[in-house]
């Protein structure tokens, strides 16, 4: 994914700006944490996964209450994403940082169909589309920022990105064919300041460079 920025910083504020920078990069500690689906991805410190094998555990050890989920999280709401999890299609990554807020940053990860574009000429078509597609999944107005296809580590990324406006929520969904019978499908959100949605951004990225990374290294394995 690509995010440019034409704003133009003062000269003596640069220097300052890129010290805070390296040294924030210094100081910013990472977690790892493994998908259900067989790879691993680094994330800043303050993520956690929520997958079967992390409830089930939890539910042995009688801690479910323990799975960073704080109490004011409704408890419907959470019963339904623990169900959706333990069907062992999907998993939930949260941000620690923003799961008091409303809106809480998070990225799934799913099984979907198999994706298939058999030229760039659809995924035109596809993007073209998308934005009358969005308006009346919502009922409201979508603001696309971005639609393309891109490699990751040789593997093909569609990826699209909106506003929902009225609600100043973004939504990232990235979709990579694993195979002829599925394809997985990321989507974060963050309706958050622009800290959590770069943090959103962050974690989504990882984790799609980590898959194709762990693709490559299996189609290698099986040559």
């Amino acid at each position: 994914m690509h995010y440019e920025s034409n704003e133009q910083l003062p000269p003596l504020k640069t220097s300052v700006l890129l010290l805070s920078l390296i040294f924030a990069q210094i100081l910013q500690a990472e977690i790892n944490l493994t998908s259900q689906f067989g790879f691993s991805a680094n994330f800043e410190d303050g993520w956690f996964v929520v997958s079967p094998n992390v409830i089930a555990e939890a539910n042995e050890n009688e801690t479910l209450g323990s799975l960073n989920m704080p109490s004011s999280v409704n408890a419907e709401v959470l019963n339904e994403v623990f169900k959706n999890v333990m069907g062992g299609n999907v998993e939930f990554f949260y941000d620690q940082n923003y799961i008091l807020n409303e809106f809480k940053n998070h990225v799934s990860v799913q099984l979907s169909e198999p994706l298939q574009f058999s030229s760039m000429e659809e995924v035109t078509e596809e993007c073209e589309s998308l934005p009358s597609e969005l308006n009346e999944v919502f009922g409201e107005e979508v603001e696309v920022i971005s639609c393309q296809v891109a490699p990751s580590n040789s593997w093909l990324v569609f990826h699209h990105a909106y506003t929902l406006t009225s609600q100043g929520v973004t939504i990232i969904s990235e979709a990579v064919r694993v195979n002829q019978e599925y394809s997985l499908l990321f989507v974060g959100g963050s309706g958050n300041d622009l800290d959590g949605l770069h943090r959103v951004r962050s974690a989504q990225q990882s984790l799609i460079d980590a898959l194709t990374e762990y693709l490559n290294d299996q189609t290698g394995q099986n040559q």
